[in-house]
């Protein structure tokens, strides 16, 4: 019989210079299982922020097709009190031409508060009108796209799509009348344009409202919706659960206007992260995306909005075609209820402060349980260390909802940003992390609810002044680690930002997939997180010796046929490690995998996508000794095979 052994060493070293090469000698127990580690530990968390969805994973590429517009906003001042600014212009688009030819008109839109009203004096061209804009979309030569929108009025509409000021491809719409239409045309892309810009206008002396407009490829309706290359970055992560859709988002969305009939759905209530959602994508479109990845569905509710609305939402989702929401849903397109097995009740609800948020759940846990009594049930847990300016300075945020509520609930969800409120420190953190979880177990074990598991579904390193560099890499390869050796209490996991498109903002640049309209890169911590989990394994293996300067984790898979080593080395000198295979395994051939950019300040972009990649390595074998060598700032996988 051939049994293949795979090492992935998981290291983190002290960060102290030496003039010579750091020496590690570690002894892994084969044949000794001490945890089991869940899948979970690799989860996603998908939030509606800075285009992550709408104008990203979800396929339409014209952003804010519904033409809506920012909230009105409140603006005081000492001098003159407040003024109320009410905007003008729909997120996204441009009005070209004086007012009197192209206006907001909030007289009989074709859903939610306006529509643009287009009468032009004269006729115009991309860059001056009259009619509405929108620019940076992509086309791809050879790709069949399928662009519509709804008009009304006395004339025609003209749509054109421009490369600069050269025309690329047009279409007029004729027919028009007073009432609402739908207007469809197919075309195929004749050159490849990256930056094309969208011109809808109308003849001289004609006049016409527009609303609701749509632009997606072939390619994306193909996969139901989603744009199929962020589709592939987030299936080759193999998720084991998707969070969504928030977040602080979580906090303020309806659900109820995110299904039935797209061009009919009414948009997000607030101006959140830089956008305003349309609701393209909602409660059908995530739990088939997440069918389409093979994760788990995870949603968190708004509990602002009642228990009544959240027994409704998980009847639309879980009940049979007889009931009401579930009747619904099958109106909907999907006769089958959907299969939750985790739902989050908020999120990160700390200025309810401890007595607020307990009786948030003594109020829904009860009531959904006894409606669905096999759905776990994850409550929200502390910020970083327990740190107040973090959690709206509650303390014992922890303690008090699992001695208070624990046997109310399954699940306690903890978040984390090394960075924000805490010293970003790639090093040491993990391990400083990993003893606070130790803590929140030992809180567990002597509740009345020792089967608690935690969740921590927020985490990454956040350092805007760096930025997305090679930091974020080593330290999600640490973190990770962690989870792994306290896989007896953390059983759930996702980083965030999962997803953020270039150019909206510079806050939150710590995303792992990165895009703009056309393509996307991954960051250090997407190309070390597919590593950890391309070398998956769930027995936690015995290892002796010391802990720094490499982070190690040892792994064998359920069949008992492969072993894994987790490792990364933050440090500025390389690592010599020599590991002796104790037990049943004799290991006879190996390869390895790095990740080693050289510097801190590595990155990926969009120019340059693989400045951080994996890279084979020399490893060798020596009876039941592993050696390879780890160079500075590195992450590393060693497979085994005998």
């Amino acid at each position: 019989m051939n049994i293949s052994v795979a090492f992935i060493l998981a290291v983190t070293g002290l960060g102290i210079s030496s003039p010579t090469e750091a020496q590690l000698s570690l002894t892994v127990h084969t044949d000794q299982t001490t945890k089991t580690v869940s899948t979970g530990i690799y989860g996603q968390f998908l939030e509606h922020i800075f285009n992550s969805v709408h104008g990203g994973l979800w396929g339409d590429q014209i952003l804010n097709g519904t033409m809506e517009l920012r909230p009105p906003r409140t603006r005081r001042s000492m001098r003159r009190g407040s003024t109320t600014l009410t905007p003008t212009t729909p997120r996204n688009w441009e009005l070209l031409g004086d007012a009197n030819e192209v206006s907001i008109d909030r007289d009989n839109p074709f859903n939610a508060d306006v529509s643009v009203h287009i009468a032009p004096e004269s006729g115009g061209n991309s860059t001056n009108g009259p009619g509405i804009c929108q620019r940076n979309i992509a086309l791809k030569q050879g790709e069949k796209y399928t662009f519509s929108l709804y008009a009304r009025g006395n004339g025609n509409v003209i749509a054109t799509f421009y490369d600069g000021n050269t025309p690329v491809f047009s279409k007029t719409f004729t027919a028009l009348t007073a009432r609402w239409q739908k207007f469809t045309v197919e075309f195929t892309a004749t050159s490849t344009v990256n930056a094309a810009s969208l011109l809808i206008s109308c003849p001289p002396s004609e006049s016409v409202n527009v609303d609701q407009i749509s632009l997606f490829s072939a390619s994306a309706l193909a996969t139901g919706g989603y744009r199929p290359d962020l589709l592939k970055a987030v299936a080759d992560l193999q998720p084991a659960s998707i969070r969504w859709p928030g977040g602080s988002f979580a906090s303020s969305y309806i659900w109820k206007n995110m299904i039935g009939p797209r061009e009919k759905r009414l948009p997000h209530p607030i101006d959140q992260w830089n956008d305003r959602d349309t609701y393209q994508f909602g409660i059908d479109e995530f739990i088939q995306f997440c069918e389409k990845v093979k994760a788990e569905p995870i949603i968190v509710i708004n509990t602002r909005r009642g228990v009544e609305d959240a027994l409704q939402l998980l009847e639309y989702c879980m009940g049979d075609a007889t009931t009401e929401y579930g009747k619904q849903r099958a109106a909907n397109g999907h006769p089958e209820p959907y299969q939750l097995k985790t739902l989050e009740i908020d999120n990160e609800t700390w200025r309810m402060q401890i007595s607020g948020y307990l009786e948030v759940i003594k109020t829904f846990c009860p009531a959904i349980r006894a409606k669905y009594p096999n759905l776990k049930l994850s409550v929200v847990g502390s910020y970083g260390y327990e740190t107040p300016r973090g959690q709206a300075n509650q303390i014992n945020w922890d303690g008090s909802m699992i001695e208070q509520a624990g046997k109310l609930f399954d699940i306690i969800s903890p978040h984390y940003y090394n960075g924000i409120f805490v010293p970003a420190d790639y090093i040491d953190d993990p391990y400083n992390y990993e003893q606070f979880l130790k803590t929140r177990g030992e809180i567990i074990k002597k509740s009345e609810n020792p089967n608690i598991e935690v969740y921590v579904s927020e985490w990454n390193l956040t350092e805007n002044r760096q930025g997305n560099n090679w930091r974020m890499g080593l330290y999600a390869g640490a973190i990770l680690n962690a989870f792994e050796r306290q896989a007896d209490i953390v059983t759930m996991s996702c980083p965030a930002l999962f997803m953020r498109r270039q150019g909206v903002t510079t806050q939150w640049d710590n995303a792992l997939i990165n895009f703009d309209q056309s393509t996307w890169f991954p960051a250090g911590n997407y190309v070390v997180m597919k590593l950890w989990r391309d070398s998956f394994a769930p027995n936690l293996l015995a290892v002796d010796g010391p802990d720094r300067p490499l982070n190690f984790v040892a792994t064998r898979s359920a069949d008992k046929q492969t072993v894994f080593l987790k490792a990364v080395n933050p440090t500025d000198n390389a690592v010599e490690a020599a590991i002796v295979l104790d037990g049943d395994l004799a290991p006879k051939a190996a390869t390895m995998q790095l990740i080693a950019p050289g510097a801190l300040t590595a990155k990926n972009s969009l120019d340059k996508p693989d400045n951080i990649k994996v890279i084979p390595a020399t490893v060798t074998i020596e009876n039941r000794n592993v050696k390879f060598t780890m160079p500075p700032l590195s992450a590393g996988v060693v497979k085994v095979t005998q």
